[in-house]
């Protein structure tokens, strides 16, 4: 449910942006949790694969022609592949990104 707040209340508004702030770190806390594992980073690597649904991955288009609710739902996951991948790029998580990379690259098999 949507929080209505006063945007004219320098409290509210001091409020909200705690909590924002409050969302964010633990958002960032809990990916940091699930990358220290190898099996958290195999789980993100099928997500930003796009492996959940063809055309979710980061790098493909989500466009489905005559769909547009199809469309709608690969962007929405395209969407949350993206933001994950911004908090993974962060400097403070990067080793853990190149980490999972190179497990990655090392499990597919060479031709």
């Amino acid at each position: 449910m949507t929080e209505v707040y006063d945007t004219s209340s320098g409290r509210d508004v001091r409020e909200k942006t705690r909590k924002v702030k409050n969302a964010h770190e633990q958002f960032a806390f809990d990916l940091d949790v699930v990358l220290k594992t190898t099996e958290g980073r195999r789980m993100l690597w099928f997500l930003l694969q796009g492996s959940d649904q063809v055309g979710s991955g980061v790098m493909e288009d989500p466009f489905v022609a005559g769909q547009p609710d199809l469309t709608a739902y690969r962007s929405g996951l395209q969407a949350r592949n993206k933001m994950l991948m911004t908090y993974m790029l962060a400097p403070e998580r990067f080793h853990l990104y190149a980490q999972m990379v190179e497990e990655m690259s090392n499990s597919i098999p060479k031709r």
